[in-house]
């Protein structure tokens, strides 16, 4: 706020106290032909007249006569040369009543001298109701302005012999010196008095006039006295003062032997209305007080380029008071880093455990190779032989053999099939097929690996057979096969029913169901949870287990997600093991 109400006040101290007239002598004016105006003859209009100025009513001035006048409006005698500015319509009149008011303001508040209305401009007072004077008069500067250059005039063109006074120089008339000299104030008030009445002693005038030997010695001294009477010799700084609930700018000009009020009167309202909507989203309930308190003196929040007193008003934050800026930024940068460290824990725990299933499945694959490669090089080395001689006993070394090589393709089947899938490059031949023809398709592979681990299939579609899914039928020839697979390697050997049921459970609104089920000692928690991780088995568990790399389970659940499907642990089953695959529905 003092920020912006500096402006104001420097731009106001700024001002040439002659703008505070309507229209002022110009200092020096000459025509075209180089030639200099008379002093006086050249009247400058004042900036302020017919320019509005932001946040200020009017612009004033007044003298120990207490006679208010305003650049703003232009007297009787000036109303002419006003009409060449380009003055608004209304604009004087509603300026003449704000100066009344004004007067009025000051006169009761004591601050001015009162005067009668005689005193006014007389089409003012008519408007206003008060008595007009008879007769418009000089101001005090035109007054000795006029008489001293008139008088000077006829006594310079009337001296003829010379003296040996010296007249002093203009520079000299003008210094500090000369009027803090009491000997020549005392002539300059002759001179403004008009109480030179001719004479050869000059003395009216503090020298001689006949020390004067031609007309440009007296141009000189005319304007030496001009400028010692007319131009003051200090001006004040602007200082803020309160009438009742009006706030002016004043400051006092010090000329020669008078002194004038300058000021300007200032639209508070608007004002106010300004400033406080510089600190609206900071102090949304603020408000600005008149500082004329002087029992209370400037505080923290009082302002410092006017008698201001903010008044913050209760404050109120969306946050609470245990919530700061401060420290919601500081929780949410903590959170932020510990949100970072989590994920790079997460990513390093998901590394290591990737690099503990590539190993684990290198390992588990070596074992899994090694022992169908074992088999055919010690089988096929003994038929080549001819060690083996007994037909029976050959039939049943190429029965293995073939087994081994069965169990080396499934495997082999599985780390391309997942290994596709991985690299998204599974590509399948998606087809409607009922439910019982999509059964007996399978049939003819599930069948033969149930009976090899001597398990029964039983197929049971029931009323869902006619039932149709737009899936691949291989890829579910697959997913089937690896859980009987399973369920032959881990099921059959302690089973209580040598029975492998494939079964349709009763139909969901947009799957199918198909559950294959076995008799078999079931699964334990522990490794329930980790049934569908790939890789799971490592080397030494498939060494004192059944075959396998534990991708079989991994690899049907992907191929049923890629189907739109999904394969799950069916853990209402309490006797044995079972799974069901849920395949979108036609």
């Amino acid at each position: 706020m003092d920020s912006a109400l500096a402006l104001l006040l420097a731009q106001e101290n700024a001002r040439p106290w002659s703008d505070y007239d309507a229209f002022h002598p110009a200092e020096r004016a000459f025509t075209k032909k180089q030639t200099a105006f008379p002093p006086g003859e050249v009247l400058v209009p004042s900036p302020l007249l017919g320019n509005a100025v932001s946040n200020v009513l009017l612009h004033f001035q007044f003298g120990p006569d207490g006679n208010f006048t305003s650049p703003e409006i232009p007297a009787a005698t000036e109303r002419r040369l006003a009409g060449n500015v380009a003055l608004a319509a209304g604009a004087t009149e509603i300026l003449a009543a704000r100066l009344l008011q004004l007067e009025r303001m000051m006169a009761q508040g004591g601050q001015v001298p009162k005067r009668s209305a005689s005193a006014m401009d007389p089409v003012l007072a008519r408007r206003h109701g008060l008595v007009p004077r008879s007769k418009p008069s000089l101001s005090n500067r035109d007054q000795v302005t006029e008489a001293a250059t008139t008088q000077l005039a006829k006594d310079a063109s009337s001296a003829t012999e010379p003296t040996v006074i010296e007249p002093p120089r203009p520079q000299d008339l003008a210094s500090q010196s000369y009027l803090n000299n009491s000997e020549w104030r005392a002539r300059a008030n002759v001179v403004q008095n008009g109480q030179g009445q001719g004479g050869q002693n000059g003395a009216r005038y503090g020298f001689d006039v006949e020390g004067i030997t031609n007309r440009a010695q007296s141009v000189s001294i005319t304007n030496a006295i001009r400028t010692l009477i007319t131009q003051p010799r200090a001006i004040g700084s602007f200082a803020a003062n309160w009438l009742g609930e009006e706030l002016v700018l004043t400051r006092r000009v010090e000329f020669a032997d008078t002194w004038r009020i300058q000021g300007c009167w200032l639209d508070w309202p608007s004002l106010r209305t300004s400033l406080l909507a510089n600190v609206r989203d900071l102090l949304p309930r603020a408000s600005l007080q008149p500082a004329t308190d002087p029992a209370n003196p400037p505080g923290g929040r009082h302002l410092v380029a006017l008698p201001l007193r903010l008044e913050t008003g209760p404050l109120t934050s969306a946050i609470p008071a245990s919530w700061s800026p401060l420290r919601l930024t500081l929780v949410l940068a903590w959170a932020g880093a510990f949100l970072a460290a989590l994920a790079v824990a997460l990513l390093l725990h998901g590394t290591l455990a990737l690099s503990e299933r590539r190993a684990a499945f290198v390992s588990a694959v070596t074992h899994e190779l090694r022992t169908p490669l074992t088999t055919f090089q010690m089988y096929s080395e003994m038929l080549a032989e001819g060690m083996v001689t007994n037909p029976a006993q050959q039939q049943n070394y190429l029965a293995t053999l073939r087994s081994e090589a069965g169990r080396l393709g499934h495997l082999v089947e599985n780390v391309l099939s997942y290994a596709r899938l991985e690299r998204g490059s599974a590509r399948g031949r998606v087809e409607t097929i009922t439910v019982g023809a999509l059964l007996e398709r399978t049939r003819e592979r599930l069948a033969p690996r149930a009976k090899q681990a001597c398990l029964t299939l039983l197929v049971e579609a029931g009323a869902a057979a006619d039932l149709t899914v737009c899936t691949d039928v291989s890829a579910v020839e697959q997913i089937l096969f690896n859980l009987v697979d399973n369920a032959g390697k881990y099921a059959a050997p302690t089973a209580s029913e040598p029975t492998l049921h494939l079964e349709v459970l009763p139909p969901e609104r947009k799957s199918i169901c198909l559950r294959v089920r076995d008799h078999g000692p079931g699964i334990e928690a522990e490794v329930a949870a980790r049934l569908f991780q790939p890789f799971s088995k490592s080397a030494q568990e498939a060494a004192h287990s059944a075959p396998g790399v534990g991708l079989g389970l991994a690899l049907c659940r992907r191929l049923a997600r890629s189907l739109g499907g999904e394969l799950v642990h069916d853990t209402s089953v309490t006797m044995g093991t079972a799974f069901v695959l849920k395949l979108p529905r036609a």
